[in-house]
């Protein structure tokens, strides 16, 4: 039996060659087997006008032979091919090899486009070329100068025989010296010829089989080099004061094997001779995996140091800025992994125009449906951010006194003196008038004395003075704030008010200050012998007549 550990690696290598194959599979889907192979006529569809188009194409025609020629390398019909060559008397004999090596040269160094290929007998007529003579591209030689590869037309000799377009004598010239410069000879050489067929996509069924196998060799080559770059980072974080860095480099192992592994695998694929287009599919790839790598070390990043602050003393002492945090810490994540996958998938050659457009024509659609939801998100942001109260204050807003209990995406909850919960939209408590009790550093305290009309000036004026001793006696009172005035001669009382500061912002504290100091007032009235007014009667009802 395996030992847990290696079984464990086993199941995660068999995992990675499968999923290596299906993801390579997946993305070749709608790739030609060949680079020749997309010039091979489609079958006419249900649209008319494709199949009046296709029908136009005539079967002497350059495009026509190009499609039989590759319908037979296609198939391994070698013999077959070599027919579209034109050979001389020395080369007669190695015409099939000289299809296979020509087919091979062309996939690895000649991307064909279709409409470089005429449907006409005749080719081009404005190409500057002789009559019967087309070019459908140009091949880098070994001397590095660009050389053209041409087709000729041959005319039928006999009835049995058929007008065709070759690979003209100078081309099939230099097919060896051309086959001689690709990478991959060996495996072309030695494989056996199962392998060395065309798979689906563009790929040959050996590189299929060596791809994950690559894949899974540099995962594990990169590992080292992944330790040493994570442990460069992790010295170099723990040189700062801050914290969050350190928990960046604990947590981007998983990103730095990754991009550690692909310029390996990029540089060991360039060693399977793969053919042009598979080549532009693996960059493609490996461009792909490596911006993942750079959106999941961002959002590592972001996890890291969201992390740092919400636990934080900062955070802890700043509640309000903590949920503020948190949303924007949720917002900047989300955006990474839209905008990453955007990034990726346009990478991997994905049509991802069409879902930008979705996208904000979907966000106006919401946003436009959810006006209210986003006036109160707004409303929210803007408390948290301005910070005119936090959860725990006191505060007084349109009547309701009460104090925070929390600060929501869409509301903001009260708990009133009552002990009910008042819940009020943040799009309109970020409008209102709002006065937050906590924020005072001292607490008003004030009164108003309704004596009666017997009272003397004598008497009026030995109160004043008392009462700003009762108050000065107070060790919670501001003496600056004291006020202690003869304030009004009222309909059946003369009226002395008195206020001062009361030196403490808690509430609880505040009333027994405020008891203390009313118990003193009255006290100090009765003591000047000066009675309080009486409360004022309702007048009697007139007489009936």
């Amino acid at each position: 039996m395996l030992r847990p550990a290696r079984g464990r690696l086993l199941l995660v290598s068999l995992g990675a060659l499968l999923g290596t194959l299906g993801l390579l599979l997946g993305l070749s889907v709608g790739f030609p087997r060949t680079a020749l192979a997309r010039v091979a006529p489609a079958v006419p569809t249900v649209s008319p006008v494709e199949a009046k188009v296709e029908e136009e194409i005539a079967p002497d025609s350059p495009r026509a032979s190009m499609a039989r020629f590759v319908a037979a390398t296609n198939g391994g019909r070698w013999a077959e091919a070599a027919t579209y060559l034109e050979l001389g008397r020395a080369d007669a004999r190695r015409g099939p090899e000289l299809a296979r090596r020509l087919s091979d040269v062309l996939n690895h160094r000649l991307w064909l486009d279709p409409h470089l290929l005429s449907p006409e007998s005749s080719g081009k007529r404005d190409d500057q070329l002789p009559p019967g003579v087309d070019e459908i591209g140009r091949i880098v030689g070994t001397d590095g100068k660009s050389e053209p590869v041409r087709l000729v037309r041959r005319e039928a000799r006999s009835a049995d025989e058929e007008s065709r377009w070759l690979f003209s004598l100078a081309t099939v010239a230099r097919i060896d010296a051309l086959y001689g410069s690709l990478k991959g000879r060996w495996f072309r050489e030695h494989l056996p010829e199962p392998l060395l067929r065309d798979a689906p996509g563009p790929f040959i069924y050996w590189q299929l089989i060596a791809l994950p196998l690559a894949m899974l060799g540099c995962h594990f080559a990169g590992r080292p080099l992944a330790w040493l770059v994570v442990a460069l980072m992790a010295r170099l974080a723990r040189r700062t004061q801050v914290t969050w860095d350190d928990e960046v480099a604990r947590g981007v192992r998983g990103p730095a094997r990754l991009l550690t592994a692909v310029p390996l695998f990029y540089l060991a694929t360039s060693q399977l001779a793969l053919y042009q287009r598979a080549e532009e599919l693996v960059e493609r790839l490996c461009r792909a995996a490596v911006l993942a790598g750079f959106f999941w070390v961002a959002l590592r990043a972001l996890a890291a140091f969201g992390g740092t602050v919400l636990t934080s003393e900062w955070g802890v002492v700043r509640p309000s800025l903590r949920d503020f945090s948190w949303f924007s810490l949720r917002v900047a994540r989300i955006t990474v992994w839209v905008v990453g996958g955007v990034v990726v998938l346009s990478q991997l050659g994905y049509p991802v125009g069409s879902l930008v457009t979705g996208l904000g024509i979907g966000g106006i659609a919401i946003a436009l449906a959810a006006q209210k939801t986003v006036e109160n998100l707004f409303g929210s942001v803007s408390i948290l951010v301005d910070q005119p109260f936090r959860v725990g204050d006191a505060i007084r807003v349109d009547g309701v006194e009460g104090t925070v209990e929390n600060i929501g995406l869409r509301s903001t909850r009260v708990r009133t003196l009552d002990r009910t919960l008042v819940v009020i939209a943040n799009g309109k408590l970020a409008e209102m008038r709002t006065e937050c009790l906590t924020a005072r550093d001292r607490t008003r305290f004030a009164t108003k004395l309704r004596l009666s009309t017997a009272t003397t000036t004598a008497q009026l004026a030995a109160l004043v003075t008392d009462l700003e001793v009762v108050l000065r006696a107070h060790e919670k009172v501001d003496p600056e704030t004291i006020a202690v005035r003869f304030s009004a001669v009222g309909d059946g009382s003369l009226d002395i008010e008195a206020s001062c500061a009361v030196t403490t912002t808690q509430w609880a504290e505040f009333t027994s200050y405020r008891q203390a100091l009313l118990l003193g007032c009255v006290e100090a009235t009765r003591q000047a012998g000066v009675e309080l007014a009486p409360r004022e009667q309702a007048a009697p009802a007139a007489p009936a007549a």
